[in-house]
């Protein structure tokens, strides 16, 4: 029986979050495809699916935690998210479920671990919680209070960071953690947790998109068997009967008896959810990646989820289009209300929808998941989707009625203010707006083609160009922030604990140190939180001093999770 602390249902939503669960987690009616539709879903089935997919893969367990304290934290991820035609709840659990047919369907299973795929399914659940619906462009061409506190740089990433991590303390979901991993067999502490959720939502941000690809080739090099490899393996083979590999799932994890697998026709084995009634030990990853490496795949993963509109069966990529445009006509609008310049596409007199999605899918989400597809090449079936998807777009699209003005010049070349202080893979080329920001068209279309795991592997390095275009113009005032009358409803947490603090100030210390800067004190003399929703305490969170106008790039992480404390 779900009970909640924080917050309340009616009897008959409880009951239809719980039977959700129930059907989900036995697998007797519910199952996450291709074709989940979040849309058309009510409240409470939403909380019952996302609350399902936490139960079925254990890891409610794994973290320490219970079905209702999550149900609970999961209602109030939903109260962050604001009213938005695109950015909203329905997106979080949308791209939640893509992770989730990702990981058992797609076998991405086979590279994580049990608390890789928990702080996933966070991160892709909060990802862009408290979203304005308004980008970082507008962010920062608008100068509002979060471009000024995050410094121009990630600035709604940085802010659902801060936002999921008040969360996490506030629900006191992780206090346990250290304990239950460490009992389980591989300890994982608060803030190697944290830090993990926190860089995969950082990685959303679009201007990461190239370097995320290029990333993506060393993975698919890294697993694939070099030539010597196969002609050992083929020695081995004629020597008898094959042995089977070492990344099979049976050797590996043979003492773990709540995993069930089954070979599909390629001899792929697939991780099969396990009930909720069997025995929890945490699961070890197949095939042999390091720390670094799961980290990076995980930000792959939420990555392409975020892109995969144009990858879903028909309808549903029409039907997320059709918000993606509506939020992206919303912001044009504002735009030539406070006279900025109008961010690419946005424009309802000069922009259409089908030229929007036909360039978006050509140039940045074909590459990205045709390499993703030669990683997982269960994912193939999303390359063939978003082919049939283009010929339903140039089916329906007007004949242009006037003639697309020329791109800016400053469209392709932004301020390095705006960008990380290290060397990201970005081309220089044409700015188009996307669902997830903005990213730049390279001037040649197959300088980023997917890195080949035999071949040679082609990027540009050093060149720098970014999602963000900055123009003199007023201060926001705080009435205005992002919308024109909603506030930015953020909630404030409760304290952590002594230990955690104490280890994340002597962490922060230390990066000082290395860095020769010095720490301005945040929070002084600071009574306990409550948690209430309360826009006055988001101005002042607001305005408080902000790390990463100081200190470098790595420290960024270490910001959001000392602003808890």
């Amino acid at each position: 029986m779900l009970v909640l602390r924080h917050n309340s249902l009616a009897a008959e939503d409880l009951f239809i979050v719980e039977r959700t669960m129930i059907k989900f987690t036995n697998g007797t009616s519910f199952k996450i495809t291709s074709e989940f539709e979040a849309l058309s879903k009510s409240r409470a089935e939403l909380y019952g699916y996302v609350l399902g997919m936490f139960v079925a893969l254990k890891l409610d367990i794994a973290i320490g935690a219970t079905a209702s304290q999550l149900l609970d934290f999961i209602i109030d991820v939903d109260h962050g998210y604001l009213h938005n035609p695109y950015h909203s709840f329905f997106h979080a659990v949308d791209v939640t479920a893509v992770i989730y047919y990702m990981v058992i369907d797609l076998n991405a299973t086979q590279y994580l671990s049990t608390l890789d795929i928990g702080a996933l399914l966070f991160a892709a659940l909060c990802h862009d919680i408290g979203h304005p619906g308004y980008n970082n462009v507008y962010q920062v061409n608008r100068k509002s209070d979060l471009a000024v506190r995050y410094n121009n740089t990630s600035v709604l990433e940085s802010h659902s960071c801060t936002l999921t991590m008040d969360l996490l303390t506030h629900h006191q979901l992780l206090r346990r953690l250290k304990k239950v991993s460490h009992e389980a067999g591989k300890t994982v502490t608060e803030q190697q947790f944290r830090s993990s959720i926190i860089k995969m939502i950082l990685a959303t941000d679009m201007i990461f998109h190239y370097e995320l690809q290029e990333q993506l080739g060393s993975l698919i090099e890294h697993i694939t068997p070099s030539d010597d490899e196969w002609d050992s393996d083929e020695e081995d083979n004629n020597e008898g009967d094959a042995q089977p590999p070492a990344t099979d799932i049976h050797s590996l994890n043979r003492h773990m008896d709540e995993i069930s697998v089954s070979t599909t026709d390629d001899s792929r084995p697939t991780l099969q959810p396990p009930m909720v009634n069997e025995p929890f030990d945490i699961r070890s990853p197949g095939v042999d990646l390091d720390d670094k490496q799961r980290q990076t795949f995980c930000n792959i993963l939420l990555h392409a989820a975020d892109i995969s509109n144009t990858v879903r069966p028909w309808p549903l990529c029409q039907q997320w289009s059709d918000l993606v445009i509506q939020e992206f006509f919303r912001q044009g609008d504002a735009e030539k209300l406070h006279g900025l310049p109008v961010s690419p596409g946005m424009d309802r007199d000069e922009a259409t929808q089908q030229n929007v999605s036909l360039k978006f899918s050509d140039f940045v989400v074909k590459p990205y998941f045709e390499a993703f597809a030669e990683f997982l090449p269960a994912a193939s079936t999303y390359v063939d989707t978003l082919a049939e998807n283009r010929a339903q777009w140039e089916r329906i699209r007007d004949r242009p009625t006037s003639v697309t003005p020329p791109p800016n010049p400053e469209e392709n070349q932004l301020p390095s203010s705006i960008l990380p202080k290290r060397p990201i893979l970005n081309p220089t080329g044409r700015r188009v707006s996307v669902a997830a920001g903005i990213v730049v068209i390279p001037d040649h279309a197959n300088l980023f083609r997917p890195a080949s795991a035999r071949g040679h592997r082609r990027g540009l390095h050093g060149s720098r160009s970014s999602s963000q275009q900055v123009v003199p113009t007023r201060s926001m005032t705080d009435d205005e922030t992002m919308r024109s009358t909603d506030p930015v409803i953020r909630r404030k947490s409760d304290e952590p604990g002594t230990t955690l603090r104490k280890t994340m100030q002597a962490e922060v210390q230390r990066k000082q140190k290395e860095h020769n800067l010095l720490l301005t004190p945040q929070h002084t003399g600071r009574s306990r939180r409550s948690s209430s929703l309360d826009p006055e305490t988001t101005k002042s969170r607001l305005n408080a001093p902000c790390l990463a106008k100081v200190y470098p790039e790595e420290l960024l992480i270490l910001s959001i999770l000392h602003s808890n404390t």
